[in-house]
Order: structure tokens, then sequence, then C-alpha cells
């Protein structure tokens, strides 16, 4: 299960490539006549070019978002989230105390799960887990504070 955060001013950039994605596989959507009908318009008037020019120019992290999701749209995994808010919280605005703290965690985490899988490296899904479990932890410790 995977979750993605996208800021609402990015939103349009994962809408686009939905979109763009739906035009380039017809599949994505079963049983949806109107969606097609309007996509099949939105065709026949240009907007798959313009699209895919919106689609270049749009940064890597939103494309990389939009893959991470997509398998959602496809039929795929049921379990993915998508997260839309206002603002993500920035992690440099909390005190150098706290930063350094969560590093040391996380750290600590990743040592200890290659200790207890005998030296085996952390796959890439497995490091984000440690690293979310650990802000979550973070976050609802400083809001219980304030």
């Amino acid at each position: 299960m995977s979750s993605v955060i996208v800021e609402d001013d990015k939103f349009p950039d994962i809408v686009v490539q939905f979109i763009l994605d739906y035009m380039m596989t017809d599949d994505m959507i079963p049983d949806n006549d109107n969606w097609s009908a309007v996509v099949k318009k939105m065709e026949g008037a240009g907007m798959k070019t313009i699209l895919l020019q919106y689609y270049l120019n749009t940064n890597a992290i939103e494309k990389s978002k939009y893959k991470d999701i997509k398998k959602i749209f496809h039929g795929g995994s049921r379990k993915e989230t998508i997260n839309i808010v206002d603002q993500i919280p920035n992690v440099a605005k909390t005190k150098p105390k706290g930063i350094s703290k969560i590093i040391k965690r996380v750290l600590k985490l990743i040592k200890s799960h290659r200790e207890r899988h005998y030296g085996m490296p952390l796959n890439e899904e497995t490091i984000d887990q440690i690293i979310d479990k650990v802000l979550k932890e973070s976050t609802y410790t400083q809001n219980r504070s304030e």
C-alpha cells in the first residue's frame, strides 16, 4: 500500500497525466460511456497535443507521483490512496533539535532492521515505510506537546 500526498497546486499535473494516460490506453475505466465521449471530444479538438506538451514540461517528481498511483486507474490495487492537501508541512520549520531526533530514529530503525534480517539490504519501500512511520510519530508527538 502506498500513499501519495499532492499539494493542491500540483493536482492539475496528476489530472493532465490521467487524461493523457486514458487517451493512450482506452481500457482504463470500463463501462463509462460519458467519460469516453468527453475524452473523444477532447481528442477531436486537439487536446492530446496540448496535454502532451504540458506533460513534457511537468516536473519529474509529479510524474513519479502519478506513476505510483496509476495502477488504481488500471484496475490494479485498490489499497492506494491519494491525499490532496492545502499545503505540505515544511519539516525545515521544525526545530533543528527535532530534525536531528527524527534522523537518529530513522537510522536506528534501519540499523535494527538490517540486524534482524542478517545484514540484508533494505529495499526502497521498506525505507519509505520506516521514514513515514517516524514522521507520523514525530508529528503526533509535536501536536500533543503544543
